[in-house]
């Protein structure tokens, strides 16, 4: 059985409200590649990872996502 974990709600681009679901491990995979993309840039993330709110999320999704 496939459980998928609601993602709240979200802005997409154009300024529509929808609300995303994924499963654990598609959600872990995109939040590994937000990590990569987010941490080089973030002084928080550079100078020390727990710092940053973000951060902890997306490793917390990487976490969930490895079960």
């Amino acid at each position: 059985m496939i459980t998928h974990d609601d993602l709240g709600e979200q802005t997409d681009p154009v300024g529509r409200i929808c609300f995303l679901r994924a499963c654990r491990r598609h959600a872990g995979q995109a939040a590994h590649r937000a990590l990569m993309e987010h941490a080089p840039s973030c002084e928080q993330c550079t100078d020390n990872a727990g710092g940053c709110d973000l951060g902890r999320v997306l490793l917390r999704l990487i976490r969930d996502g490895r079960r």
